[in-house]
């Protein structure tokens, strides 16, 4: 994890994992989804410690977890909860839970950093039983090679902020816990901010952040946090994972999104071992109460940026979300309902549904239902990005596209306005009309003389200006008079095309001179 090397970071909508609770699920602010913990920092990027112990079974399990199964009663001690993670490929050996996890599946350990890991990567979606165990102490004693891992610091950089540690370490009495506090209260004197799109960072990144950008999102806090506390001499270390989720569309599953990424701290303090305490929250208490997602909703545009590609990336992010949403309910339900049957189940279950009775019929209904999904899929992206006009400049890209027919050279070109393309248009009918050699409209009645054609295109310059520029243009287009100015361009567009550009009507003409001669 390297704070400042993306001065942008893109929301993703994609899964990283489901969560099937067997219980009531814990509140949104109690949804730490723990993955990596770092406790090595070189002054840039943050790196997991060496390789830590492992337990893999309840018989080798570390003493919190013996206790937690112990059956002699402890009224401070709840049972664990119980649940169910889908976790999507990520080719990685780390899994995810909340503090405090345990699986007893053989093949998934539990590290003394208290995360999940797996044999082997995931290479494919996994699925896997987690217990998560209430508060405890965790560590309540510390070993000194673990303290010094906890503490380490480069020996030189970011001296403002090694200078602001000193100075409040020592205005709070040398208190851990008052530190703490008094960290947050100068974070929040100083007016820092959430965003995704925080300024590049250089060599002293964490001096760069917290006296100059004071602009970031989670891994930002998260590592100028956790420095400020090792240079005060408190151990702590930077926790990696994902925070909150968001329920599936029908609520029986709770999605964990990409965007849903997160980075916070942990802080050993005396008699209570390793506590979490998480940065953003000083600047962003609802980026951990509400999720990413509802933040994103409320604040819209402005989380992805000050300039123009900010709405553009709001809006790539609302159509992905919403595309997604449908593509992974229905990735679920064909996980649980039919890769997760046997053939007979499978069989049963669409007899009932769709009283199919053979497998081909299966495959069959299969198939048009894929074909059926990715056609709405397609069709849904196309109806977003499609080209929306004006209701004035409508019946103009009409007539630009009958032009381009005749003579491409007279079509619009997208960089060119549409008064203008109308001034460049008279000016070359005016031209073509006066070489009768060589005209096709030289056939014409004297309806299509140049006069009366130059001026239905200053009519039409007229009704445009009005529409788009006039008193018209503050009118909503339901109005009336609106309708009835945008009903006479219309019908002058239409005018000018059979007039001027419409060949079958050049070609009957042309018929009825001959004939008349």
């Amino acid at each position: 994890m390297s704070p400042g090397d993306f001065a942008n970071l893109g929301q993703s909508t994609e899964l990283a994992f489901r969560v099937e609770f067997a219980d009531e699920r814990p509140p949104q602010q109690q949804l730490y989804w723990r993955g990596l913990v770092f406790s090595d920092f070189d002054g840039v990027t943050w790196r997991p410690a060496p390789q830590k112990d492992q337990w893999s079974s309840r018989l080798q399990a570390p003493a919190w977890i013996q206790n937690a199964f112990a059956t002699v009663p402890d009224e401070s001690r709840a049972a664990p909860v119980n649940y169910k993670v889908i976790l999507e490929p990520t080719q990685q050996n780390w899994l995810f839970g909340l503090d405090y996890p345990f699986s007893e599946q053989p093949d998934i350990n539990t590290t003394s950093e208290f995360t999940l890991s797996k044999d082997q990567p995931v290479t494919q979606q996994l699925r896997y039983d987690v217990l998560q165990f209430a508060q405890m102490r965790i560590d309540p004693v510390l070993t000194e090679a673990s303290r010094r891992e906890n503490l380490a610091l480069p020996n030189e950089g970011n001296p403002q902020a090694r200078a602001l540690a000193k100075q409040l370490f020592e205005q709070s009495g040398s208190d851990p816990v008052r530190y703490i506090a008094a960290i947050e209260q100068w974070i929040n004197r100083t007016e820092f901010r959430y965003t995704l799109s925080p300024p590049r960072l250089n060599t002293n990144r964490i001096d760069e952040f917290l006296f100059e950008t004071k602009a970031g999102f989670c891994e930002h806090y998260s590592s100028s946090f956790t420095f400020m506390l090792r240079a005060a001499g408190i151990p702590a270390r930077v926790v990696a994972g994902y925070q909150g989720g968001e329920p599936s569309r029908n609520g029986n599953v709770w999605e964990v999104r990409q965007m849903d990424a997160h980075a916070w701290t942990e802080v050993w303090l005396e008699g209570q071992g390793w506590v979490r305490v998480d940065p953003t929250a000083f600047v962003a208490p609802e980026r951990v109460e509400q999720g990413m997602n509802t933040m994103t909703e409320q604040q819209g545009a402005a989380m992805f940026g000050n300039d123009a590609s900010a709405q553009i990336s709001y809006q790539q992010y609302q159509m992905l979300q919403t595309l997604r949403r449908l593509s992974d309910q229905a990735s679920y339900y064909w996980q649980k309902d039919v890769v997760g049957y046997d053939q007979d189940k499978q069989a049963d279950s669409l007899l009932k549904w769709f009283n199919i009775s053979s497998i081909m019929q299966q495959i069959i209904w299969l198939a048009t239902s894929a074909v059926s999904v990715m056609a709405i899929l397609v069709f849904v992206i196309w109806y977003r990005r499609r080209k929306r006009w004006h209701p004035a400049d409508l019946p103009l890209a009409q007539l630009s596209k009958r032009v381009a027919k005749h003579d491409k050279l007279l079509a619009r070109n997208d960089n060119e306005g549409q008064l203008a393309w109308l001034e460049r248009l008279a000016s070359a009918i005016d031209s073509r009309q006066g070489d009768n050699a060589q005209s096709a409209t030289s056939q014409l009645t004297d309806s299509s003389d140049p006069i009366v054609i130059q001026t239905k295109l200053i009519e039409i310059r007229q009704n445009y200006r009005q529409l788009r520029y006039g008193r018209l243009s503050t009118f909503d287009s339901s109005h009336s008079e609106y309708q009835e100015r945008l009903k006479q361009l219309k019908k002058r567009c239409a005018r000018i095309v059979i007039k001027v550009f419409d060949d079958s009507v050049i070609k009957l003409l042309r018929c009825f001179e001959l004939i008349k001669k």
